[in-house]
C-alpha cells in the first residue's frame, strides 16, 4: 500500500521524467522552441503540482539535499541514456528510428530513475512529534508510536561493505556501467532505530533532517529512552 502523499510525488516525477525524455529526445528533429516548451513543462510539472499537505509542526528532510539534487540529477541521466540511441538513429539512418545501442542505454536509463524514486520518498515523509509520541508519516504508511514503547534508540551509519563496491571495476569490464556507478555513488548513511515493545523496529534516517533531528533527540533523552551507538555494514 502507499499513501496518498507517496503516490502523489511519485506521480510529480514520473510526469517531469517523461517529459524531459521527450525533450532531449526531440532536440535536433523539433525546433528548439518546441524542445524548451517541453523542457519547461516539465520543471512546471516538477515545480507546480501541489505537495499533499503535511500537519503543523511536522519536520521533514531538506528539500534541496535530499530531493531536487538526486531528482534532477535521475531526470538529466534517464532522458540522456534514453535520447542516445535516438540521436544515433537519425546520425545512421539505415537503423530505423532506434539504435541498437538502446539494448545497453535504455535499461541505464532505468536504473538512473532510482534517483528520482528515492526523491519521491523522502519528499513524502515527515515526523511529528508531540508529548506522548511520534507520528511518521511515509511513501508508503503512517504509523505512531508512543514514547512508552521505545524501548531503546541505536544510532548507526550503515555502509555497503568494501568487498561490494572494489566490484565496480568488474562491473564496468563486463559492460554494467549502471550498477559500477550506483556503487561508486553509494555512501554511508546515519540512521536512528527505535527498538519497540512489540519487537519490531523503526529507522529514521538522520541525514538532511535538520531540527526534526534534534528535536527528536531532545523528546527521546526527556522520556529517558537510553541512546547507543554502533555502526553496521549491509
Amino acid at each position: 500500500m502507499a499513501t496518498a502523499s507517496g503516490i502523489s510525488e511519485f506521480a510529480r516525477r514520473l510526469a517531469t521524467a517523461l517529459l524531459t525524455i521527450c525533450a532531449f529526445a526531440a532536440a535536433g528533429r523539433a525546433s528548439w522552441p518546441v524542445v524548451a516548451l517541453l523542457q519547461a513543462a516539465a520543471v512546471a510539472a516538477y515545480a507546480l503540482i501541489p505537495h499533499r499537505p503535511r500537519p503543523p509542526g511536522a519536520f521533514t528532510y531538506d528539500r534541496m539535499t535530499s530531493q531536487v539534487v538526486p531528482d534532477w540529477l535521475g531526470f538529466v541521466l534517464s532522458a540522456l541514456f534514453a535520447a542516445i540511441p535516438v540521436w544515433a538513429a537519425r546520425a545512421e539512418p539505415g537503423w530505423g528510428a532506434v539504435h541498437p545501442s538502446a539494448a545497453l542505454l535504455w535499461p541505464m536509463a532505468a536504473l538512473c530513475s532510482a534517483f528520482w524514486l528515492i526523491g519521491a520518498v523522502y519528499a513524502a515523509w515527515w515526523l511529528r512529534i508531540d508529548d506522548h509520541g511520534l507520528t511518521v508519516h511515509s511513501a508508503r504508511a503512517e504509523r505512531r508510536v508512543v514514547f512508552a514503547d521505545i524501548r531503546a534508540a541505536t544510532r548507526g551509519q550503515k555502509a555497503l561493505p568494501r568487498w561490494m563496491i572494489a566490484l565496480a571495476p568488474a562491473l564496468v569490464g563486463a559492460g554494467r556501467f549502471g550498477a559500477a556507478g550506483a556503487l561508486l555513488l553509494a555512501r554511508p548513511r546515519n540512521g536512528l532505530t527505535l527498538h519497540l515493545a512489540d519487537g519490531t523496529r523503526l529507522t529514521i534516517a538522520e541525514d538532511a533532517l535538520g531540527a526534526g533531528l534534534r528535536a527528536l533527540h531532545k523528546a527521546l533523552a526527556s522520556h529517558g529512552i537510553p541512546d547507543n551507538n554502533e555502526r553496521t555494514a549491509t
